[in-house]
């Protein structure tokens, strides 16, 4: 699998890339990953590409990615020339309302557990979800625990598992209108 994580700098993006990467070892899956950062390290752009599996650079060229997990809605479609053609777009959109693909508004349910920090798990476990079997849910809540700080792994843990439910009902709800939730049309993103 090739997975692009976009965001701003600030955002969680690389403690996200983390949990990946361990979840990934957790289940003997080899992983490589490469970041690239924005002029400022708050704020700034960030990209990171992580592959799971036996690939040997862990630089995605343009149009292979199989999924962009996007942070930020400018950042997201800064990088859609990585996906590939029937890839998966999973953004944290500011309406809920992603335009034909996947999205949540993490901040928001973030606010409602009391901390914005947690927008990165929740957006986390909302795109895991529409990654299993290849990471099963109780593995990244491990990965979670191993790697968030102690202080905020209980609250991680809760955002992850709030993002995951909401995942599992989206794509609960794409089943039942005879949907395949796994390919989404990437030119609806090109409407945003």
């Amino acid at each position: 699998m090739q997975l692009i994580i976009a965001g701003r700098g600030g955002q969680g993006i690389l403690l996200m890339t983390k949990v990946i990467g361990e979840a990934a070892f957790l289940c003997g899956l080899p992983v490589l990953s490469s970041e690239t950062h924005g002029m400022a390290l708050r704020g700034g752009s960030v990209i990171i590409h992580v592959k799971v599996g036996p690939y040997r650079s862990p630089l995605i060229p343009g149009g292979t990615a199989d999924m962009i997990i996007g942070m930020d809605e400018e950042e997201t479609r800064n990088s859609i020339h990585f996906l590939r053609e029937d890839g998966v777009m999973i953004v944290n959109c500011s309406n809920g309302s992603g335009k034909g693909f996947p999205s949540i508004d993490a901040k928001r349910l973030a606010c409602e557990l009391g901390d914005i920090r947690l927008s990165n798990m929740v957006l986390l476990g909302f795109a895991i979800s529409h990654l299993i079997p290849l990471f099963p849910p109780l593995t990244v809540q491990e990965a979670i625990r191993r790697v968030s700080p102690i202080s905020f792994s209980e609250q991680n843990l809760k955002a992850f598992d709030l993002g995951f439910q909401r995942g599992a009902d989206h794509k609960k709800g794409l089943h039942e209108r005879g949907e395949d939730p796994g390919r989404l049309l990437f030119a609806s993103y090109l409407l945003l």
